[in-house]
């Protein structure tokens, strides 16, 4: 690729150069501290080499999701500038602090346990027993992701799923489960047929072979 990416230590930016040859503007993410900086140039490269083999251009105000959060692009002189969904997803604030860290904590689980990265989109539908909020002990499982419904399910270890009525449960957005449990928000990447145990600092995930096939 013809572009060059800048990482500026002092100022906490990350500026791509060049990319104007492929008709397509220089993308430039801010950050808060310098363990993103990284990850903000992998981001940066995804987005130009998405328009370049795509033959896509992005423009101001356009948003892109990238892993589990939105984010929108900005114009200001030769740059579209990076801004994101605040943590409850009811205004964009500059920057790509929440994307890049939530990508990363999601991407380093699956790497752990050595699991495909799924990361639904957090405006997909969750259902969760009620207690989840206030419970130490979680426990979930991914059923296959279908339309708008990432296909998690969330309870309580000391709860029996049998024993439970339909009243006990509430769907919501992910992005509202994560907003109030973001020790969550890591395992959500994991696949279909995953089941996690967390409690406390401690967790367990694994593949089901009893639920899939594959």
């Amino acid at each position: 690729m013809n572009y060059t990416i800048d990482i500026n230590t002092e100022d906490l930016k990350v500026e791509s150069r060049g990319a104007e040859s492929y008709g397509i503007f220089n993308i430039r993410v801010q950050v808060d501290s310098e363990d993103l900086l990284e990850e903000a140039e992998d981001f940066i490269s995804y987005v130009l080499d998405y328009q370049i083999e795509t033959q896509t251009v992005i423009t101001s105000e356009e948003t892109l999701t990238y892993g589990y959060w939105l984010v929108k692009f900005k114009e200001k002189g030769q740059f579209l500038d990076v801004w994101e969904y605040n943590s409850g997803a009811t205004s964009f604030i500059e920057g790509a602090n929440l994307t890049l860290r939530y990508l990363y904590s999601q991407y380093s689980l699956c790497e752990t346990i050595n699991a495909e990265f799924d990361s639904p989109t957090a405006d997909k539908f969750v259902t969760i027993y009620n207690q989840v909020f206030e419970s130490e002990e979680i426990q979930g499982v991914r059923y296959e992701e279908e339309g708008d419904q990432s296909g998690w399910l969330l309870y309580c270890k000391e709860q029996d799923l049998d024993t439970l009525h339909e009243d006990d449960f509430l769907t919501l957005r992910l992005y509202e489960l994560t907003l109030k449990r973001p020790d969550i928000l890591k395992f959500l990447a994991l696949p279909t047929g995953y089941r996690f145990i967390l409690k406390g600092n401690e967790y367990n995930a694994w593949k089901d072979k009893s639920l899939f096939t594959n």
